[in-house]
């Protein structure tokens, strides 16, 4: 399933989940490719 790194997925952040379980944003097309644990917050927008 593709992942929409955008303010929904912030909650994301705060929760603790084992290295190498996290997923790629595939949109917005700027943040393509990145993992969401490398993001910070402030880059999820809406």
């Amino acid at each position: 399933n593709p992942l929409r790194c955008d303010c929904r997925l912030r909650w994301m952040m705060a929760v603790s989940f084992p290295k190498n379980t996290w997923a790629r944003c595939e949109e917005p097309p700027k943040l393509n490719g990145i993992e969401i644990d490398k993001l910070h917050p402030d880059e999820l927008r809406c």
